[in-house]
């Protein structure tokens, strides 16, 4: 998984805590990435959303959410 922040955005993005979920399931996380890095993880066959929540600092604890955005829905297959 790769994110970026829209071009026409003038916003800092210092990183993006990135989560997955089933339709109507909870989120689960899979990490914290740079712009433009890749995430790579391994998850089992099904449909899901990718989450991504973006943050202006370095640090997401002390960081301000910046962005938030959602995947259409994709699906994994065996």
């Amino acid at each position: 998984m790769t994110w970026a922040a829209p071009t026409a955005d003038t916003g800092t993005y210092a990183h993006a805590r990135i989560f997955v979920a089933t339709t109507g399931g909870r989120p689960d996380f899979l990490g914290v990435i740079a712009p433009g890095a890749t995430l790579t993880t391994d998850i089992a066959p099904g449909t899901y959303i990718a989450i991504a929540e973006s943050y202006s600092s370095g640090s997401w604890g002390g960081g301000r959410l910046s962005g938030y955005g959602r995947s259409p829905e994709f699906t994994v297959d065996p």
